[in-house]
């Protein structure tokens, strides 16, 4: 587990591997909607899966389990409507799109989703 935080922690805190707000927005709005569709897909399930694993850690051991740190989508949310609200988040904030792609998707959803277990 730890050499898989070690892992995920490279990628996203690296500047070499991060993908920009301007990348996504620029392959949201080309020929390449897949693409950007399948990078959405991926940074959210790999929120649930931290979410959920950080979940099952705080009650096997005394670690507090903080929700505010992530997202809880309504059920029946689709990539789709997460795709749109990044691509409509990125064309109202072009002030932003030079962020991590990742962290600016993660702070537009959590504005509107954020847990409250």
């Amino acid at each position: 587990m730890k050499k898989f935080i070690f892992i995920l922690t490279l990628l996203f805190y690296t500047n070499a591997f991060a993908v920009s707000g301007n990348d996504l927005y620029e392959l949201m709005n080309s020929g390449s909607k897949l693409a950007a569709l399948k990078y959405i897909q991926g940074l959210v399930d790999m929120q649930t899966y931290i979410k959920n694993s950080d979940r099952l850690i705080s009650i096997k051991s005394d670690k507090k389990f903080e929700p505010s740190l992530y997202i809880c989508q309504p059920e029946g949310t689709t990539y789709g409507q997460i795709y749109d609200i990044m691509n409509k988040y990125l064309s109202d904030h072009p002030e932003t799109r030079h962020q991590d792609a990742a962290n600016l998707l993660f702070g537009a959803l959590s504005n509107i989703w954020q847990c409250k277990l």
